[in-house]
């Protein structure tokens, strides 16, 4: 989830005042170069500055908006592909009718084994769902089944969404395929379902405290301790204590003892962790 605000508040609040001086600056210099007093020229300044200052934070509400909508969608289209998982076949392919309903103008909707039939104008319409994980791909036998049922049900357009995406043997494969095969992957699919059911306050604050309890003391532990950082601790650990050798402050030598410690750990873990043939 990428943040909607600054850094931090100080950064923000010091930026917009710096922002705020420089208008005030170029604004005053404006009218004075035009007046040739400087009476006249602050008053007019200020208030050019003010109504800048409105104007642009009319703008940034208007993109944080525009940019928490696009969050909502993101997210909420995540979560609801996600859920297809552990669907059954025949909600999963339901749900997936219900999105792309909201692209095309689809009627009719009949329910069958392994998919759905749905008619698009004059054209008869076969939708299947292929309930995979995110980082598998979905084949050309995948794809080559879900024609195969959709001939069966003497379809003209067979509509195949998938929870993962397409690997490139299958996107040539539907190009060539008889009905007309068109190739929905996660990522599309997602933007439907965002677009159908942005995420809400609920669905944010929970999946908020789900990423604070992911946080758990192990990975603490593996990130510190990892055994790839050992040269790093060490080089850290030996130049601090040259300097404490050299100016002999004490503020070199306890970090020094620390990255040292350190290095020591991440050293153990890495025998204990090697193996042999």
């Amino acid at each position: 989830m990428q943040p909607l605000q600054s850094p931090t508040r100080l950064a923000g609040r010091l930026d917009r005042f710096g922002l705020l001086l420089l208008a005030f600056i170029l604004c005053c210099g404006w009218f004075y170069y035009l007046w040739g007093s400087i009476v006249p020229a602050l008053p007019a300044g200020i208030a050019l500055t003010v109504l800048l200052a409105a104007t642009a934070r009319l703008g940034e509400q208007r993109t944080l908006a525009r940019r928490e909508a696009q969050l909502r969608r993101r997210i909420g289209g995540e979560m609801a592909v996600d859920s297809l998982l552990l669907q059954p076949e025949s909600s999963a392919v339901a749900n997936v009718a219900a999105w792309l309903s909201g692209e095309l103008a689809l009627q009719e909707f009949q329910p069958r084994a392994h998919g759905m039939r749905a008619r698009l104008g004059e054209q008869s319409v076969w939708i299947a769902c292929l309930q995979r994980h995110a980082g598998s791909r979905a084949t050309c036998d995948d794809v080559l089944a879900c024609v195969r049922a959709a001939r069966r049900e003497k379809a003209d357009v067979c509509i195949v969404c998938a929870t993962c995406a397409f690997c490139a043997d299958a996107v040539a494969l539907s190009s060539e395929l008889s009905p007309k095969t068109r190739l929905l992957g996660r990522s599309g699919l997602m933007d439907m379902a965002g677009a159908a059911a942005p995420a809400t306050d609920e669905q944010l604050r929970a999946l908020g405290r789900r990423r604070r309890k992911q946080f758990r003391r192990e990975l603490w532990q593996a990130r510190v301790f990892e055994p790839r950082k050992a040269r790093r601790y060490g080089a850290y650990g030996l130049g601090l204590l040259a300097m404490y050798l050299l100016l002999r402050q004490m503020v070199y030598l306890i970090p020094a003892l620390v990255c040292l410690a350190l290095f020591v750990v991440c050293r153990c873990r890495r025998q204990r962790g090697s193996f042999t043939l």
